[in-house]
């Protein structure tokens, strides 16, 4: 990273419905951080991508899964209203928790702060502290 103000934030992405525009699950989450990154959010760096069953496990197809180092001077509440922008730009419908999903962003630790994305309230200040990660089979 360079010394512009940019702080690391990582992000998770993961989807397991193919997408009707960008086909399949790792296709979608590709063009996702392309956006991200237009949206002044540079991709700095990506884990290799996963593949993880369902949580709790079910009949759903299983998740791709990357991690995206992200370098940023946004805010984590600015941030999480861009991550959430996105999502519905890719036609995220929320629904039941766990439900299978066509594209599924979560803002995981920003400038040392374990955050939780609250969709309920859109703010990456949640009630609980910020303590709440969903559970992940990342390696």
């Amino acid at each position: 990273m360079d010394n512009t103000g940019d702080r690391p934030v990582f992000v998770g992405a993961g989807a397991n419905l193919p997408h009707p525009s960008f086909a399949s699950p790792r296709d979608t989450l590709q063009a996702a951080l392309i956006e991200l990154d237009r949206r002044g959010a540079r991709v700095v760096r990506c884990s290799r991508w996963y593949r993880t069953a369902p949580v709790p496990a079910s009949d759903q197809p299983w998740f791709v899964n990357v991690v995206a180092e992200i370098a940023t001077s946004l805010s984590a509440d600015d941030l999480l209203v861009i991550l959430h922008e996105i999502e519905d730009l890719f036609g995220r419908v929320r629904s039941v928790p766990n439900a299978a999903r066509l594209i599924d962003l979560d803002l995981r630790l920003s400038w040392g702060n374990v955050r939780s994305r609250k969709w309920e309230d859109r703010s990456a200040a949640s009630p609980d502290g910020g303590a709440r990660l969903r559970p992940a089979a990342f390696g």
